[in-house]
């Protein structure tokens, strides 16, 4: 029987919202983009989200994806995304004036929806295999070459009937909304938690390092996973600079043979005293907004997904 759940990126307990690994973080966006085919460009990474988020396109293809990406990856629940989460939308704030929702509402939107709805269930870390649903199995390479003629036009009665929109919320104005009012503290939380670890990390890292190479490459690492998690943290004080122009130069430095060993071990002093100040300030409101969460438990499902029916 094919399984109608899988892992991919996550783990159990791995939190959709606000995942604590920073490290995966940056594995996560290049194996997605290694393992579908998708262009980085239409490819949404948000450090509050813990996976990449696809975005459909009808200018890549009939189905709104480039007929060439992997047919393999298509039992994913990602790539089959209802119209109204797929991309971002028009919609009305509370003032009844319509704008246009920012990509890190949509992201946030997104995982929500697919949350409630059990495409992804973080207590096993599984995703819901949507073609094993339908009766379909991905391992059959029979079912890969139908899903790639269905990818350049053809159609096909199984993967043209596939339609989850049943499954999430009816209103997405009031998930936009919803967005909205937790964007600032999931952000700020976002920003507590990543720099704990990181700052965890390079520390670690350091006292484990033997060699001069080993040293550098943790430094050059941290500074780069900073920027990924860490990089639109505005400065501390009015009038600073913002760390991620910073931490990128170390990555430079710390790739380049040519910057002294003594100049890397300044730099990593640095990255840990900016590091240190921003889980200082920051991980206290993750820690506060991940009481009240636990606190109200008020994640509410839109119903199961549908039963597997026979292949055609």
């Amino acid at each position: 029987m094919t399984n109608r759940r899988r892992s991919y990126l996550t783990g159990p307990g791995d939190s959709l919202i606000l995942p604590p690994s920073s490290f995966a973080l940056n594995t996560m966006y290049e194996t997605f983009v290694t393992d579908t085919g998708i262009d980085p460009d239409r490819l949404v990474f948000d450090p509050v989200i813990g996976s990449p988020l696809p975005m459909r396109d009808y200018g890549r293809g009939p189905q709104g994806w480039d007929p060439s990406l992997n047919p393999a990856m298509f039992w994913h629940p990602l790539l089959w995304l209802p119209d109204a989460i797929a991309v971002p939308l028009d919609f009305h704030d509370e003032n009844g004036d319509e704008r246009e929702e920012p990509l890190t509402l949509w992201a946030l939107r997104v995982a929500w929806e697919v949350i409630w709805s059990g495409m992804y269930d973080a207590e096993d870390g599984t995703w819901v295999d949507v073609l094993a649903l339908y009766g379909l199995d991905i391992e059959s390479s029979d079912v890969q070459a139908r899903i790639s003629a269905w990818l350049g036009g053809t159609p096909d009665p199984v993967l043209d009937s596939i339609d989850l929109t049943a499954y999430i919320s009816e209103n997405q104005d009031s998930t936009v909304l919803l967005a909205v009012d937790q964007a600032e503290p999931f952000r700020t939380a976002s920003w507590g938690v990543h720099a704990d670890e990181l700052v965890t990390g390079l520390g670690h890292l350091l006292r484990e390092a033997t060699t001069e190479q080993e040293y550098r490459w943790a430094v050059g690492q941290i500074a780069y996973v900073a920027v990924l998690a860490l990089g639109d943290t505005p400065p501390l004080n009015d009038g600073g600079q913002p760390f991620a122009a910073a931490w990128n130069t170390i990555t430079e430095e710390a790739d380049n043979p040519a910057t002294p060993i003594q100049t890397i071990q300044q730099r990593a002093q640095y990255l840990q005293q900016s590091l240190t100040s921003l889980a200082r300030v920051f991980y206290p409101e993750y820690q506060q907004l991940m009481t009240l969460l636990a606190q109200e438990d008020q994640l509410p499902t839109r119903g199961q997904l549908p039963a597997a029916t026979p292949a055609a």
